[in-house]
């Protein structure tokens, strides 16, 4: 039988955890989606806009 110190536990249960580099590509990730959304926002309201202009 083995014995572990304190506090260790199996190591499959161990979350690693993200490196600076994986939180950057996510932050940069989340922020292409966010602008991509935005932009999509603006083109659609100027669609809508001509529309309701054409319409007076």
């Amino acid at each position: 039988m083995t014995t572990r110190g304190a506090g260790a536990g199996p190591a499959c249960l161990a979350i690693p955890r993200a490196t600076a580099w994986e939180r950057a590509y996510r932050r940069r990730t989340m922020l292409d989606i966010l602008v991509l959304a935005l932009t999509a926002g603006f083109f659609a309201g100027s669609i809508a806009y001509v529309h309701a202009c054409d319409r007076l």
